[in-house]
């Protein structure tokens, strides 16, 4: 199921048809790694399109920067 790839291409985010791609893969069970290859992508890109975004995860977690230190 592999795609020529376009010349001058945009290397950011997936196609429409690419995230089609990946929610049938993620239904099958198959990895980012797998996904990633299939779609010619880098495992970053599909990781990354595929996790929730940065303000639905729970509060609490993550990078202290900007909290105030105690002393």
């Amino acid at each position: 199921m592999s795609r020529p790839k376009p010349s001058g291409r945009s290397y950011g985010r997936l196609t429409r048809h690419e995230r089609n791609t990946v929610e049938r893969m993620l239904d099958l069970n198959r990895s980012a790694r797998e996904i990633a290859a299939e779609l010619g992508r880098s495992p970053s890109t599909v990781t990354r399109e595929v996790a929730p975004p940065p303000s639905s995860r729970p509060s609490g977690t993550g990078s202290r920067a900007g909290s105030p230190r105690s002393r």
